[in-house]
């Protein structure tokens, strides 16, 4: 047997260059979602783990690093030395890959992975931060995985430690389940993602999703290189999380009203800091002023008491017209916005039945009053005066696209969330952008609760089906866009819906992926990566690898297998 060679790698947070040279990533390395750049030495030979792997944070990283950002960075050596260690191993117990024909040497082992952060020349010895650093909107993700058969090399930028986190999952997934081999031991992989905002929606407003499923749907999330988490809590159904202001909302409004069902805060807490560190943010929506039945029960007096029949979609919205509904909400979301400490804040209102208001002599009174001609035009009345709250809370309020839209605008500082339109009609997206407002992305083609019938026009309720993530990943957002490049960049970016009628923690997961893996891709990678051939065969090695890591991800061949099968906790009684 030949001597073992030298490997070491080095990952940088760094600011991607365009000067560099253009070459696409190959399906061979496997990765998930698939690399902005690569540049490879496709002769080198194959290389595996060494058994004496560890990480190693570069001396002047060290100094410019705050300590609330060196934890992050260890908590993750020790999350992916986890994930490694069934490969290291692999290796100790002298099972070897197979090599490629003509390998010179395919015992090359790869002892260290060193983490650098920021520009080698000029770096300040240390930041002024002292508080906990959370991910952003404005976060910079953007890394350099680079290895090399002899040396290692070093790489400047200006990066974060989100980048480097980013790179801690391109580097878990070079080595193959199966023989722990990396297919090449000389390339460096530049990478960055089309959009800064890339999200999954969880709805706990229809059924109670416990805290440990939120972490597996996290991990799952930082896996496929989500970074926001946009919870929905409440819905007319249930008000989960629990408010020291106005008690009776969690303690009246929840299912069962027997406190197992509730969010309390420091649940919501542990939720947040999970995710802070792996970095996801957590971003709340309290649906109003429709969807809102379940605040109620506790409080009425926020209801609109609209005749018996005269709601003819939805359930009664709040009332609009009472100082008592303002000055309760400006209490809530000062409660609520120390609570979530992401900048944004969503507020819904979408669905909200304005004929019930109409129906509603001192509503209809106060719209005189006010000169407020419409149902819609009293919904802006009731937005801008939400909006400003949160702004001078400063927070980013985001609402869903709605028809009062179409017809007053929309409140001046609020981000605009579109999801009403199919794929491929992007007529209201196209306007928000041209009129300059900051948008999110989703479609009902990505709401994770719909069959994919909707391909042939309407939409039936989920059903099992391997080959649903092929559609997921054929939605472009700007499919027939009107728009040019450069103004197709002003989008913040989009996000996957899981709106949970039909699940809770039995089949939660496997509902969101692999569907939501798919469009994992669609938002990291460049909109030119959409071969479904080469999406299938790394998807699949996907799948594989987050069923290994304990997350139950549905097939997506008719009859496959994984190296590692999902294993199913249960106890007998």
């Amino acid at each position: 047997m030949s001597s073992l060679a030298f490997v070491k790698v080095l990952l940088l947070a760094v600011f991607f260059s365009a000067a560099q040279a253009t070459q696409s990533c190959p399906d061979s390395l496997g990765i998930w979602p698939l690399p902005k750049k690569c540049a490879i030495n496709y002769d080198s030979p194959t290389a595996t783990l060494s058994s004496d792997f560890q990480f190693n944070i570069a001396a002047a990283t060290k100094l410019r690093l705050s300590p609330s950002e060196l934890n992050i960075l260890n908590q993750a050596f020790a999350r992916y030395l986890k994930i490694l260690k069934p490969l290291k191993a692999t290796q100790a117990e002298g099972s070897q890959p197979k090599p490629r024909v003509g390998d010179p040497d395919p015992n090359m082992e790869i002892f260290s992975l060193d983490i650098s952060i920021g520009s080698t020349g000029g770096m300040p010895a240390q930041r002024k931060t002292t508080g906990l650093a959370w991910p952003s909107q404005s976060a910079d993700e953007t890394y350099t995985l680079s290895i090399d058969g002899s040396e290692g090399s070093v790489l400047g930028g200006t990066g974060s430690v989100w980048g480097v986190l980013r790179g801690l999952e391109t580097f878990s997934q070079l080595f193959d389940l199966e023989s722990g081999m990396v297919p090449y031991s000389k390339f460096v992989i530049d990478d960055a993602p089309r959009w800064n905002y890339r999200g999954v929606m969880l709805d706990t407003g229809r059924h109670f999703v416990s805290s440990t499923h939120f972490k597996a749907l996290i991990d799952g999330m930082a896996y496929n290189k989500f970074n926001v988490l946009h919870w929905h809590i409440t819905d007319d159904q249930s008000f989960p999380i629990v408010s020291s202001t106005y008690p009776e909302l969690a303690n009246q409004g929840s299912f069962g009203m027997d406190g197992r069902h509730i969010y309390s805060p420091g649940t919501v807490a542990d939720i947040i800091d999970f995710a802070r560190v792996r970095g996801v943010r957590v971003i709340p929506e309290f649906d109003m002023p429709g969807h809102s039945t379940s605040w109620f029960v506790g409080y009425p007096g926020l209801r609109t008491d609209c005749p018996a029949g005269s709601v003819k979609e939805f359930s009664k919205p709040m009332d609009p017209s009472k100082n008592y509904t303002y000055s309760f909400l400006q209490k809530f979301l000062k409660e609520m916005s120390g609570r979530f400490q992401d900048e944004f804040f969503h507020i819904g209102g979408d669905e909200v039945d304005g004929t019930c208001w109409q129906s509603t002599s001192s509503v209809q009174q106060f719209c005189k009053d006010h000169n407020l001609t419409s149902s819609p035009a009293l919904q802006m009345y009731f937005e801008e005066k939400v909006v400003s709250m949160l702004t001078n809370l400063g927070k980013t309020p985001v609402i869903w696209e709605e028809n009062f839209g179409s017809t007053t605008g929309y409140p001046e500082g609020a981000i605009v969330e579109v999801w009403k339109h199919k794929w491929g009609n992007t007529t209201i997206l196209d306007t928000l952008i041209k009129e300059g407002y900051k948008t999110i992305y989703t479609t009902t083609d990505w709401y994770l609760d719909y069959s994919t019938n909707a391909i042939n026009g309407g939409f039936t309720r989920r059903i099992d089906d391997i080959s649903e993530w092929e559609y997921y990943y054929r939605v472009e957002p700007f499919t027939n866009s009107s728009l040019d490049e450069k103004e197709q960049e002003k989008l913040l970016g989009a996000e996957v819906c899981s709106w949970n009628p039909y699940f809770d923690g039995t089949n939660l997961l496997s509902n969101v992926f692999p569907r939501s893996v798919a469009v994992g891709e669609r938002l990291w990678s460049d909109k030119s990566v959409r071969n479904l051939t080469s999406a299938l065969s790394r998807i699949q090695n996907q799948r594989c690898r987050m069923v290994a890591r304990g997350i139950p991800v549905s097939p997506v061949n008719f009859a496959d297998h994984c190296p590692y099968p999902y294993e199913f906790t249960y106890v007998s009684p």
